[in-house]
């Protein structure tokens, strides 16, 4: 199955997330216990995990369930399910990457195989840098050359705006001057790709611009047309250079929030109380368009923002309806009503309507 994008970013061809049955939870252990007790002790499942991972797969499959129905936008959760898998059914894995481009039926004998289990998790944590390395690790082992390439486009085009994405990038450059598939570097397709990717690294916020700058700058000047290569390099120039500043100046406009925080409900907390409002203030920073970015280029900061928010305010509705009032600002009806979808998916009712 491929990992589709709708216009708006959003992976919309994703299927819906299977939830383990409630019926058929069990757990182990004191951490088990705590948990049945209070689904929000952090701490118990934290211990939970921690045995749950040592364990054979089998035995933690309806724990890892159990878990990631109560916080399906803990990615890292879903990387250590998806990895535990991987360790212990690599012959399924390889069947799954095999049918990657094929619809599948989501029971649970197939919920459980590696590549499922991080097409899952990337409907909740598609923002996740960590996560994409391990699905992209993952399918360099097993996968075609189609699948990888498939998904490091995905990887980039739903996390590659964030600070950290800058190894996917060049891990993603990487593998298309390796030729992999019979292609050398010298090949013109392989050319066009290698451009294509550059231009979209150098354009984005990313750390170490200087050295995508002067990679790209040497691909092209080996080229066969200095003439092209002196127009295209000037043109790209301004736009790596607002990108620097726009890679310094979004640290200030992030200052405070915690990226990776628990989506809890709102608990009336301060602390909480606070974190929505920074969230709010750094969707509203982007939205202002400091850089003087082109519609389309503003529109990804935007959206990019709001989907890292939604990570963590998921069980917030304001979060999910202004994410969806501003696919409609700019005309996207359709991601406009995913994300309203998407905000009902949780395991407590969410009242979006």
């Amino acid at each position: 199955m491929e990992l589709g994008m709708s216009r708006g970013g959003s992976l919309a061809s994703l299927p819906e997330p299977h939830l383990a049955s409630k019926r058929s939870r069990r757990g182990a252990g004191d951490g088990s216990t705590r948990v049945i007790d209070d689904p929000w002790d952090w701490n118990a499942w934290q211990a939970l995990l921690g045995e749950v991972t040592s364990r054979p797969f089998a035995q933690g499959v309806a724990d890892y369930e159990r878990f990631l129905d109560i916080y399906p936008t803990y990615a890292k959760g879903w990387k250590l399910y998806a990895e535990h898998a991987a360790r212990t059914s690599s012959e399924s894995g390889r069947e799954a990457v095999q049918d990657y481009t094929k619809a599948q039926a989501h029971q649970l004998d197939d919920s459980v195989k590696p590549v499922t289990i991080y097409e899952r998790a990337l409907v909740y944590c598609k923002t996740n840098v960590e996560l994409w390395k391990s699905f992209l690790s993952y399918l360099k082992k097993y996968g075609s050359r189609e699948a990888i390439m498939k998904a490091f486009d995905q990887a980039v085009s739903n996390c590659g705006l964030e600070p950290s994405s800058h190894g996917i990038w060049n891990d993603y450059i990487s593998f298309i001057s390796k030729g992999h598939g019979g292609r050398g570097p010298e090949d013109q397709v392989t050319r066009d790709l290698l451009r294509k990717v550059y231009q979209r690294a150098v354009k984005s916020p990313i750390q170490n611009l200087e050295t995508f700058w002067r990679e790209y700058e040497e691909f092209e000047n080996k080229g066969s047309n200095p003439d092209f290569a002196k127009g295209i390099l000037a043109e790209l120039a301004p736009l790596n250079k607002s990108a620097r500043a726009e890679f310094r100046s979004r640290k200030y406009r992030r200052d405070g929030l915690v990226l990776n925080s628990v989506a809890f409900p709102p608990r009336g907390k301060p602390k909480e109380e606070e974190q929505s409002k920074l969230w709010k203030k750094y969707i509203l920073g982007e939205a202002s368009n400091p850089h003087e970015l082109e519609a389309s280029e503003l529109s990804k900061r935007v959206i990019y923002a709001h989907e890292l928010s939604l990570v963590c305010l998921y069980r917030y509705p304001d979060a999910w309806i202004e994410a969806s009032m501003y696919f409609k600002e700019i005309e996207k009806l359709e991601e406009a009503e995913d994300v309203l979808h998407r905000g009902t998916l949780g395991p407590e009712a969410i009242s979006l309507f």
